[in-house]
């Protein structure tokens, strides 16, 4: 819907026909165009609501299509876009995994190489 007649009105949705008609003449006198030297757009717009809001066959047609819109926006909304997700362009790190208790420090490679074998020899007959 592209107008909502409701709002330009300034009643709720579940106002009834005797609000709709006193909230009607008191925008119509701020919107008149003889009164407030304005545009007629505004008053048309007023006009336009109260001949819809004040029939209640039409306001029934109305109100349902505000319905349907709005259900038709809530499918939208949850729908999930068709098709793949599109690839990073920077590849995701794999998470770093928690190094259980008993894992043998990490090797340090300023060691000596002596050093460096005797410990890989030590952990591999473990």
């Amino acid at each position: 819907m592209a107008k909502s007649y409701y709002a330009i009105l300034g009643v709720d949705a579940g106002a009834t026909a005797t609000e709709i008609k006193a909230a009607y003449r008191r925008r119509a006198l701020e919107l008149h165009p003889d009164r407030s030297r304005g545009s007629r757009r505004p008053f048309q717009e007023l006009l336009e609501a109260y001949r819809v809001l004040s029939d209640a066959a039409q306001r029934r047609r109305y109100d349902a299509a505000l319905a349907q819109e709005a259900q038709r926006r809530r499918n939208a909304a949850a729908r999930r876009p068709a098709g793949y997700a599109p690839e990073p362009l920077i590849p995701r790190r794999a998470r770093a995994r928690a190094v259980p208790a008993d894992w043998p420090e990490p090797l340090d490679p300023f060691d000596s190489f002596d050093r460096l074998c005797a410990r890989l020899w030590a952990e591999f007959f473990r």
